[in-house]
């Protein structure tokens, strides 16, 4: 099993989720130049995040099919004007900037 991750300016890497989450995360970031302070996750090509960075300690290959494509999102945390914090997420592929489509699907995205 393997899944396909898109990032940057249109590249892709290969991984292995038959690991920790925790350990595919730090991966990630490695191969794809990410900072340690950026929390990372992944969306589907439909903008549903998969939430592999809320489950540090298990097996993510529950959540993800075989040769899935999947985008690099990295985690916002915002203080709403009510006081709460939210979470949104900015994809990390470059031509994904402009794709009102996709960028529509990430709750809160669009108000950044």
């Amino acid at each position: 099993m393997f899944i396909v991750v898109k990032y940057g300016d249109n590249k892709q890497q290969l991984f292995n989720p038959k690991c920790l989450a925790q350990a595919l995360l730090a991966n990630i970031r490695e191969r794809c130049g990410c900072s340690e302070d950026d929390v990372l996750d992944l969306s589907d090509e439909d903008g549903n995040i998969k939430r592999i960075s809320k489950r540090l300690d298990e097996d993510p290959e529950i959540v993800f099919r075989d040769r899935e494509s999947l985008i690099l999102v990295k985690e916002i945390k915002m203080i709403s004007s009510e006081g709460a914090e939210e979470r949104l997420y900015m994809p990390l592929l470059d031509q994904l900037e402009d794709d009102d489509s996709f960028i529509s699907e990430f709750p809160g995205i669009g108000d950044l």
